[in-house]
């Protein structure tokens, strides 16, 4: 058999590593959870102590032991109790860190995954959480506990704060609208939309707080036909792309600069970086264009816009 065609997934009689399953999960889902209770860290059910329950569920971790390692689904077929250590000296705070922790496969840890506590370093003053926990390699945050004094004995609801987000698409969709015919406005003037604009709902937390959010990179691809208005002579004309968002849906934003376009077919694509969302968030883009300064009026026709969504850890491409 070819090591260079290695065999596709699932084929008959094939023979394939497990970091190809991973590999594919990878290509379809970043890290996170499935349900709003998967994985959830609460008080102990039976009492509250210096413990947490964590509750049954599925999660995915994206390795990073090793390169191109791919995603770990994990699931947890009930619930399971994690101790917190006892609170560090008088006049000192703490604040600790729950994660899935998935063990590289070369160290054969059993269980192959788990969930692990992160003691925090102590300090005289009760400082904020970080707005995204780092752990150890091949971990994803559940959630924050503290703060812990030292005359702590018992871990409450309101020292617990969630972390997880669910599970990204590493591909949030296409989303591709047949846009009207535009007339392109007097020579000169004001960009007008073309059509009434695409927009995709981002909802990626588990709550109403941002520390849920990621960041996320946009992909905007204008494709059209412009012509003279009147059949007759030249134009030329200017188009661009823009986006808004929640909490401002008549507000739009240039998403790329003006693409000067001339008679004939036109094309071009536009992508943004970083973009943080908010929970939960709508994204939109539109299309606008205009005649140009000093030609004839121009008419915009036959277009297509597409618009792609993507976390920016995807490294996405056309």
């Amino acid at each position: 058999m070819s090591v260079i065609f290695r065999p596709p997934l699932w084929v008959q009689n094939g023979s394939y590593s497990a970091t190809e399953d991973r590999r594919l999960t990878h290509a379809i889902l970043r890290g996170g959870v499935y349900g709003p209770n998967d994985l959830k860290v609460v008080p102990r059910e039976e009492g509250p102590n210096l413990s947490v329950d964590i509750l049954r569920g599925y999660g995915s971790v994206i390795g990073t032991d090793q390169a191109d390692q791919g995603t770990f689904l994990c699931p947890l077929a009930q619930k399971v109790n994690r101790g917190i250590g006892q609170g560090p000296a008088a006049g000192n705070h703490r604040l600790d860190y729950i994660f899935i922790k998935v063990y590289d496969e070369a160290l054969e840890h059993d269980p192959p995954w788990d969930i692990i506590v992160v003691p925090g370093t102590p300090g005289p003053t009760n400082a904020p959480p970080p707005t995204t926990p780092t752990g150890p390699p091949s971990t994803f945050a559940l959630a924050t506990v503290g703060p812990i004094a030292s005359n702590t004995t018992q871990i409450t609801a309101n020292m617990i704060t969630d972390y997880r987000h669910y599970a990204r698409l590493a591909t949030m969709g296409d989303f591709t609208l047949k846009q009207v015919q535009l007339g392109g406005g007097q020579p000169g003037g004001t960009f007008a939309a073309w059509g009434p604009g695409i927009g995709v709902p981002i909802r990626i937390g588990m709550g109403g707080t941002a520390r849920y959010d990621a960041p996320l990179d946009i992909e905007a691809r204008l494709e059209g036909r412009i012509g003279p208005a009147s059949g007759s002579g030249t134009t030329a004309g200017d188009v661009r792309i823009q986006f808004s968002r929640t909490g401002a849906p008549n507000v739009w934003h240039d998403l790329s600069p003006i693409l000067p376009v001339t008679a004939g077919n036109f094309s071009q694509t536009f992508v943004v970086n970083n973009v943080q969302p908010r929970y939960p968030d709508v994204l939109g883009v539109q299309a606008v264009a205009r005649t140009r300064a000093g030609y004839p009026q121009a008419a915009f026709a036959d277009g297509t816009l597409t618009f792609r969504v993507t976390p920016s850890d995807a490294g996405m491409v056309w």
